[in-house]
Parts: structure tokens; sequence; C-alpha cells
């Protein structure tokens, strides 16, 4: 007890008669501190720069979704010709719609017309793309390859990969079970590569495949 407290008192009287050295020797303490506070208050995770199939990560969080959940990026190419500012062949990330690929070419000429033109469809790879002129008539369609997307191909055949319930259903023999096992199917195990393969529905035969196998595409 009586150490400390003559610790105590020499150190009163250092400062006393010492002011001037103490308050120096104060304030570098007290600059030492704010920086240990500084230090230890900033998130120990530093950025990094990751660049992967160009996409740039640039937070430690971000690196790891990088390395664990980033896919590469599938590419499809399209030709659009007609009244576009830039006609060519187009390399698109897939899934893009036709107004996105047309605002990438610079956009429409004044006497484009895009009326009878689905600007919301998404774009498949090897898709042609044609802008008419206004009063311009069309032999073919405007985009070759997305008439399956209605269900229905230019020869009125019913894209069983495409076609809704309801479309699904003008074929003979199908009704609204059988139409929605259909989709169904095509939901669970992608899409069919052959005709025939929508024999594997539950419900459908020879006999029932038989009725509409001519009135069916993919």
């Amino acid at each position: 007890m009586l150490g400390g407290y003559f610790v105590k008192v020499k150190i009163f009287e250092y400062i006393k008669y010492h002011k001037e050295y103490s308050v120096k020797i104060l304030i570098i303490f007290c600059l030492v501190l704010f920086g240990l506070f500084i230090c230890l208050g900033n998130d120990t995770s530093k950025e990094i720069v990751v660049e992967k199939n160009g996409v740039t990560a640039v937070t430690a969080e971000a690196v790891i979704l990088t390395g664990a959940g980033i896919e590469d990026v599938n590419y499809i190419y399209v030709d659009i010709s007609g009244a576009v500012n830039s006609p060519g062949v187009l390399k698109l990330e897939e899934n893009m719609r036709v107004y996105q690929a047309i605002e990438m070419i610079g956009g429409l000429k004044a006497d484009a017309d895009v009326s009878g033109i689905n600007m919301a469809a998404k774009l498949e790879d090897e898709n042609k793309i044609y802008i008419p002129k206004v009063g311009e008539k069309l032999e073919t369609a405007a985009i070759n390859n997305l008439q399956s997307k209605t269900g229905i191909d230019h020869n009125g055949k019913i894209n069983i990969n495409t076609a809704n319930s309801q479309q699904l259903q003008e074929l003979s023999g199908v009704g609204p079970s059988t139409a929605d096992k259909i989709i169904q199917y095509r939901e669970e195990h992608g899409s069919y590569q052959i005709i025939e393969d929508i024999k594997n529905v539950s419900g459908i035969g020879d006999k029932t495949f038989a009725k509409f196998k001519d009135n069916i595409c993919i």
C-alpha cells in the first residue's frame, strides 16, 4: 500500500515540476490511442478485385460468390437487317430480347415498321431478324425461328416444346389433363428431342400418338 502511495506522489511531483514535458507525453499517448482505435474500427477484410469471365467483384464477399456462384456466360449470334442503323451479325448474351438487340446496333431508321414484330421476344442462336420499312410487305416472317415461340409454326403444326395448354388441347385425343402432363413433362425433363418423346407422357400411347403425330413438331 505504502509503495503504491509513494509512486503516485512521485508521479504528481514529476508532473508538477515538468508540466510542459508531461503535456507532450499525454498528447502523444492520446494520439497513439486514437490511431489504434481507427485501425481496430475498420473492417479487417480488404477489398479484393477479381475478374472472371468479364465479371468484376470488388469485395471479399463478392469474391466468394464469384468462385462459387457465377457461371460462364453463354452467347448467341443473331443476324439483323432491314430498316436499322447498323445491320449485321451480333454476338449477344443468351436470353436477350429483340428490342435490346436493336438498341445495340444503333436503333431503328425513321421509316422502320415494327408493328408486326414482337419486340419483347427472346432471341435464339441463329435468328434472322428483318425490320421492314413502312408499307413494305414481307414474303417470310420478320423473325425467322421465332414462330415456334407462339406454340404453332408457320405450317400450322403445334410445337410440343412451346405450346400452351389450350393449344395442346387442339390435338386429337388430348384433353386438359393430358395437356398439363405434356407441359409438366417438358418442365421436369427438358425439351422434347423428337416428337416420339411425347409418348413418354403418361396417358399417351401409340394409338393416341398416331392421331396427332402429323400435327405436331419440335
